[in-house]
């Protein structure tokens, strides 16, 4: 991140003058970094110009003091008289003549600490000095030093079993290169196990900025080689990523010598900067044999999609630049223990993480506390439960593998009462239940909410098609946007086969016929709006008018748009019966 710097040069020069009290004969000019600079470099050299404003010497008892507001403590740094700079600071200090004087009456110091500043910490300064004959003067300033914190994950919250958001502890970048927190790259054909450690993507644009994220393999039929695997190189030449742990051959199915892969099986292959993992840690190592704590994560999905939430998503205030989704190829399982971490992405301060992760205990997802447990409610005898745990564990895992697929067919049939809920339809099925309500619209639904917004809305939009308010409604649901929809105005246009309309000669244009002009009304948008807006609003619009009506035009970025009352035959202008 480009950061701004002030030095002196020979000519005579000012910058950063701080306080000056009228009473003092001098003062601190060209502080770098000046008072109030920020994202200062946590290794600065500090420079300070002390001068005398008249024609005498400084005092020779100048002082530094440095408080960083990590400690809260204040440091003497440096002192004229009493052997300059002090222990934990070093530098060069200067006392020469400006041009014209004939004494000392400049000070110029240059300086460091030797241990860096803490990230975004507030360092503060407080110089004294003396013009000999004419007194003291001081001057305090402070700066902030830049961010050099690496981000980290600092909250899950599992959405569904395969989708959860993350939130980091500081902004990160959402762009589209690697270094994003919303990075990813997915492969669902064209991918080759290359014994002993490397994955080719037939016809994949690779990068060599790659290095740090880690590759994501599933559906190979040895377990070893799926989850995932760091990534020490990249051969952007042959398609090719070296990772750094062992890749076993799968009796031809996932590679063979040649490198080809049978037809009758189809790798997915995810390069990004996460990595779920099952905490196989000493947790519970001390509890009973049955105990819930001694089970641990059978399966660990990869990471196949990112995406960023709306606003409206997020609690108040929060931002957006905080959160990702996450979205996994299967579900993980229930109430283990598992870690999230992150590898490459930067937040907006350039620091990349580098394995920060969250240690968490994944939810039930609804799953009933009494449900069958196959480890721990007694169903394998105690004593064949210790001999196994003191053994290979087989059993455990085995007994892990299984609760998995039963938990797994639980919660599938438990969602089948919320197929019709556009709340808590599972995602894969909204396009179903959308197309079971009659969704008469064609306009793209490109994010899950906008589809849950929409299945939501239909039935109320249903009950007021060919009125106002069901299209204000509906707009306001799928864009948050209030529009004004009102009569068209010809404003002034000579109304067509209406002879005496306006006068010949008048500047004006020819406008439709009255009784066009009666059936037709325009829309207003409260701000500038984008195509894919402009065609939703039209959709609708055009889909829930009356019959007899007409959307003329469109009319963007108006401000509290007036809405004009129309006068009826027979009534008052202001549509009050006389």
């Amino acid at each position: 991140m480009a950061k701004r710097i002030t030095a002196p040069t020979g000519a005579f020069y000012v910058d950063n003058l701080e306080y000056i009290n009228p009473a003092d004969r001098g003062a601190v000019i060209n502080c770098i970094p000046g008072g109030g600079e920020t994202d200062v470099a946590k290794d600065v050299a500090i420079y300070l110009h002390l001068v005398s404003f008249e024609n005498a010497a400084l005092g020779g008892d100048a002082r530094v003091y440095i408080t960083p507001s990590s400690t809260g403590v204040q440091t003497l740094a440096y002192d004229q008289g009493a052997g300059g700079f002090q222990a934990g600071f070093s530098g060069i200090a200067t006392v020469r003549q400006s041009p014209g004087a004939v004494v000392d009456d400049e000070l110029v110091l240059v300086f460091q600490r030797s241990t860096s500043f803490a990230s975004l910490e507030t360092v503060l300064l407080e110089v004294y000095g003396s013009v000999q004959g004419f007194g003291s003067f001081s001057s305090t300033y402070g700066f902030t030093i830049e961010d050099y914190t690496a981000p980290s994950i600092f909250e899950v919250l599992w959405l569904t079993p395969k989708k959860v958001r993350v939130k980091f502890s500081e902004d990160m970048e959402m762009g589209t290169d690697s270094d994003s927190a919303l990075f990813y790259r997915n492969y669902n054909g064209g991918v080759e196990l290359i014994a002993p450690n490397k994955i080719k993507l037939q016809g994949a644009e690779l990068s060599s900025l790659w290095s740090s994220l880690r590759v994501g393999v599933a559906g190979s039929t040895y377990p070893q080689n799926n989850g995932y695997h760091e990534i020490a190189s990249v051969d952007t030449t042959n398609s090719e990523l070296t990772v750094s742990s062992a890749i076993l051959d799968d009796d031809g199915i996932d590679l063979n010598e040649a490198g080809i892969i049978a037809d009758r099986r189809t790798l997915i292959a995810v390069v990004s900067p996460y990595v779920l993992s099952p905490r196989l840690s000493d947790e519970g190592a001390t509890d009973p044999p049955q105990s819930a704590s001694r089970i641990q994560c059978a399966y660990c999905p990869i990471v196949v999609a990112t995406s960023q939430p709306a606003a409206e998503e997020l609690p108040s205030g929060a931002s957006l630049l905080q959160y990702v989704y996450l979205d996994l190829h299967d579900d993980i399982s229930r109430s283990r223990l598992y870690r999230l971490a992150g590898y490459g992405a930067q937040d907006v301060w350039d620091n990349a993480m580098s394995g920060e992760y969250l240690d968490f205990q994944a939810p039930s997802f609804q799953l009933p506390s009494n449900r069958v447990g196959l480890w721990s409610v007694g169903i394998i005898p105690g004593s064949d439960q210790e001999e196994d745990l003191g053994d290979e564990g087989q059993l455990r895992r085995m007994a892990v593998v299984l609760q998995d697929v039963l938990d797994l067919l639980w919660h599938k049939a438990y969602q089948v009462q919320f197929v019709e809920d556009p709340f808590r339809c599972p995602a894969h099925l909204l396009d179903y239940l959308l197309y079971d309500l009659g969704n008469p619209f064609r306009f793209p639904l490109e994010t899950e909410l906008i589809k849950r917004k929409l299945a939501a809305a239909l039935h109320g939009f249903y009950q007021k098609v060919g009125t106002k308010q069901g299209i204000k409604n509906m707009i306001f649901t799928l864009l948050g946007m209030q529009i004004t929809i009102q009569a068209y105005v010809t404003e002034g246009g000579w109304l067509l086969g209406d002879a005496t309309y306006g006068l010949l000669g008048d500047t004006t244009y020819l406008g439709p016929s009255g009784t066009f002009a009666k059936n037709c009304y325009e829309i207003l948008t409260p701000r500038v709006i984008t195509a894919a807006e402009l065609r939703i609003i039209r959709d609708v619009a055009t889909w829930a008018d009356p019959p007899n009506m007409h959307l003329v035009r469109i009319i963007e970025n108006v401000a509290g748009g007036t809405e004009y009352d129309t006068t009826d035959l027979d009534l008052s202008a202001g549509n009050v019966s006389p």
